[in-house]
């Protein structure tokens, strides 16, 4: 990958984040990302909150996969736009039990929907 692309150890395709280096208990995906992709945030042991744009259509495979400490998602939409999330088999496999917080509500882990 070209590093001259990376802006504060994130990489961003176009709207779509492709990878993240620097990853600390939280973190934040710019406002107009509409997918996340494989494994970026696979395996980060020390992630407990993440903040996805109401621009989110997809989640690839493994995204937040063992992300042991995950315990909140902050969604700037609604309920119903979360569930209609593309959500790729396993991006959230070996997560803990979350809360996903959105703008009327809150859903856990077990009302994700997988397509």
């Amino acid at each position: 990958m070209n590093t001259e692309n990376w802006e504060n150890g994130t990489l961003y395709v176009g709207n779509h984040l492709v990878a993240a280096k620097e990853v600390t208990e939280s973190f934040t995906v710019k406002q107009g990302t509409i997918s996340i992709a494989q494994q970026v945030f696979y395996n980060r042991k020390n992630l407990t909150s993440v903040t996805l744009p109401d621009s989110i259509k997809g989640l690839s495979w493994n995204s937040f996969g063992n992300c042991t400490a995950l315990t909140k998602i902050i969604f700037g939409g609604s309920t119903e736009t979360w569930k209609s999330i593309t959500k790729k088999s396993y991006w959230n496999s070996g997560t803990s039990n979350y809360t996903i917080e959105c703008t009327n509500g809150k859903l856990n882990k077990s009302e994700n929907i997988i397509t």
